[in-house]
């Protein structure tokens, strides 16, 4: 800039001098807006400064410079810069406007606006004026603005790539249900489709695209079912609720999630669980099937039994006979020759039950030795007698076992029905009774059911009474299973069990609970049993220790009363217990109630309250998966039955493992029940079970025994083998 304004202009009068700056209305104006002004006489090269332009060059003294000192305060490559803007406003008369960087008097880099003009008199450029103004806060905001975009540029694409990277499909809809995006693997997982809907699409067309290229098989086969099963599916979009299944033409299975957020826009997530599906149905195939001799269990014989009295119900089929046996002395087998031995033995009475039953007949192991059979068309005592005879001559013939010959007898209990019981629940007990007359009776021999066969009966109805009595009197007590962690051992809680005595002996849980449950004494056992385990918990707590989680049963008829999620919050406070520190236990059949919607709603709200819910005896009964991803479990209960054959001399159960896996896919925690051995703990371990209870860690305990119990965990390390 020096060098262009060193020209042949005619040298200026000693009294030359530039107008004061702050004269100017116009500057003042600017002033207050917080620019400056500038003004060079080209003749003097002298440069002058507002008062404000002063200040941005921090610079005290306001008197007169020089355009080279002026010029020092920009950087090389910004003085460059201001020079030629200069040069090119004297020659050409063109005004420049510049942001460039500067350095104040103090040395701080900041950023300035500068704005000049060449003013001409007779035609002659005499000086340059122009403005000058502190931009660095703007310049910092612009970067600011600049680097946050960056970053949300960076975010989106990010997410894009994550969404893209994941195996579930997504789909992200806007409020008013158009497609904002698509993941890859949705573009894979529905190839029909993908090519014809893009971003922008409304769910609606999305949908009715799917349908017309049948992408969803299970929609139906007529306009009307499809059109039903497209509200449905709108509907399920608009009010998300429990997650839904649908089936992929090539025959995979995707769970369907729809989450909704405050400003109204929702994403619909798919998750392929066909290997899932696969294995809850081999679950469920397998709670069907004794795994030791490839039969069916009770389970089977339960739901065959029933169907059969629906169906004579509906359609007057004929009667049926049942048929409960046992093999007499089978333990001395065991404990003589062996377990092995005994389990080649229920291996080969199964194989001449079903060489010797006909095509529609049932033949189930109800559990160690004992056996079912449903006889459809066997309407009398008489056809009955002459078919356990035969059956019993098939049975009794020599069984050779390796180097072992046995002769084993057997007992049998026969029910018909209608005759004895009109429906399946009573043709069982029916049966049941008259197997335990035989075996009282006679050995080897046969029992027919008949009404003076009534002392189990009344054995029950004196259990409830007294049952009712003890209840009322306070005299139900509980004893606390441990429950400890597979990974560590760690104590993580206790199951509380409910306990009595009549008359000063103990009644077995397993006779006295079916007698609640069919009394309806339940709901006042169950009350007691949660009191008593709450109030442990606090107990506990009051002698300094950690007792966990404690878990309590409950019935279906507990869940089933008004109200049952506010009776347990209601415990809970008086208890002064926080609700992550109480499971509910449901049994299987639960699941299976008529009432399942009311249940599932009660469940759902047990777990809003942050109480979790366990599945006990899962694999007994035949619950589906849509129960599981229906319902609000945290836990599955592996029944004790699955895992006493490990490391027992038997072939494990590959119901356990089967069960941890369906876990495990299901995001849920397993406990296993009735360990006893150090081989079934370190198998359970093996396959990924999270928790276990049984003899192992300790046996039920009274309240008092439990604290005794917290103190040796708290001091000592767990025992291992």
């Amino acid at each position: 800039m020096a060098n262009t304004m060193q020209d042949s202009r005619p040298a200026p009068s000693p009294s030359r001098r530039l107008a004061p700056m702050e004269d100017d209305p116009l500057a003042d104006a600017l002033a207050m807006a917080g620019i400056g002004t500038w003004q060079v006489d080209i003749a003097t090269r002298k440069v002058r400064w507002s008062q404000v332009t002063h200040r941005i060059h921090e610079l005290a003294d306001e008197g007169e410079r020089d355009v080279d000192e002026a010029l020092g305060f920009y950087p090389p490559e910004s003085r460059d810069e201001i020079a030629a803007a200069v040069a090119q406003a004297m020659a050409e008369g063109q005004p420049w406007d510049r942001e460039v960087p500067f350095v104040t008097a103090r040395g701080r880099r900041r950023w300035v606006r500068v704005w000049g003009r060449a003013v001409r008199q007779d035609g002659r450029p005499v000086r340059l004026v122009g403005t000058f103004e502190d931009i660095t806060a703007r310049r910092d905001m612009d970067a600011a603005i600049g680097l946050e975009f960056a970053r949300r540029t960076a975010a989106e694409t990010l997410l894009h790539e994550v969404l893209d990277a994941l195996p579930n499909s997504v789909v992200a809809y806007d409020r008013d249900e158009r497609a904002m995006h698509f993941n890859r693997a949705h573009s894979r997982i529905f190839d029909r489709t993908a090519p014809l809907v893009g971003v922008g699409a409304g769910l609606e067309e999305v949908l009715r695209a799917g349908l017309a290229q049948g992408q969803y098989p299970d929609a139906g086969d007529s306009p009307a079912a499809r059109e039903e099963w497209l509200r449905d599916q709108i509907a399920a979009h608009r009010t998300p609720g429990p997650s839904r299944l649908l089936k992929l033409p090539d025959g995979r299975w995707l769970q369907q999630r729809t989450r909704r957020f405050a400003n109204g826009s929702f994403i619909s997530i798919g998750t392929d669980v066909t290997r899932v599906k696969t294995m809850a149905e081999t679950a469920q195939r397998r709670a069907s099937e004794d795994p030791l001799t490839g039969l069916g269990n009770r389970a089977l014989l339960q739901r065959r039994l029933s169907g059969l009295v629906a169906a004579r119900r509906a359609e007057d089929r004929p009667a049926a006979c049942l048929v409960f046996f046992d093999l007499d002395h089978f333990s001395a087998v065991n404990d003589t020759r062996g377990h092995d031995c005994g389990d080649a033995l229920l291996r080969a009475v199964a194989v001449r039950l079903r060489d010797f039953l006909r095509a529609e007949d049932t033949v189930a192991r109800l559990s160690g030795d004992e056996f079912g059979l449903l006889l459809p068309g066997i309407a009398s005592a008489t056809q009955a007698a002459a078919f356990v005879r035969r059956l019993r001559r098939e049975l009794e013939r020599p069984y050779e076992l390796d180097a072992a010959r046995l002769s084993p007898s057997f007992s049998m209990g026969v029910a018909l029905y209608p005759g004895d019981a009109a429906d399946a629940d009573g043709l069982f007990r029916c049966a049941d009774t008259a197997l335990y007359h035989a075996k009282r009776e006679d050995v080897g021999g046969t029992a027919f059911f008949e009404p003076a066969i009534t002392a189990v009966l009344a054995r029950r109805a004196h259990l409830a009474a007294a049952l009712r009595e003890s209840i009322e009197a306070g005299g139900v007590e509980i004893a606390l299973q441990p429950q400890t962690r597979l990974g560590d051992g760690a104590h993580v809680g206790f199951e509380a069990l409910a306990r009595w005595s009549d008359g000063g002996a103990p009644v077995p849980p397993a006779e006295f609970i079916p007698v609640a449950e069919e009394t309806g004494l339940i709901v006042p056992l169950g009350s007691r049993v949660l009191d008593l385990a709450l109030s442990a918990v606090t107990r506990l707590r009051g002698r300094g220790l950690d007792p966990g989680r404690v878990s309590v049963n409950v019935a279906a008829s507990q869940l089933l009363m008004p109200d049952f999620a506010g009776l347990v919050r209601r415990k809970l406070r008086a208890h002064g217990v926080e609700p992550a520190c109480l499971e509910i236990e449901v049994t299987e059949t639960v699941l299976l109630d008529r009432a399942t919607v009311r249940i599932a709603q009660v469940l759902a709200e047990l777990e809003a309250l942050g109480v979790s819910i366990a599945l006990d005896d899962f694999g007994t009964g035949y619950a589906s998966l849509s129960h599981l991803t229906r319902l609000s479990v945290h836990r599955l209960k592996i029944d004790r039955r699955f895992v006493r054959d490990i490391g027992a001399g038997g072939v494990p159960n590959p119901i356990a493992r089967t069960v941890i896996g369906l876990a495990q896919g299901l995001g849920m925690q397993t406990v296993a029940e009735g360990v006893e051995t150090a081989a079934q703990r370190d198998y359970l371990a093996e396959h990924g079970c999270d928790i276990m209870q049984g003899y192992l860690v300790a046996k039920p305990l009274t309240p008092e025994a439990a604290e005794a119990y917290l103190r040796r965990a708290r001091e000592l390390p767990p025992p291992r083998g």
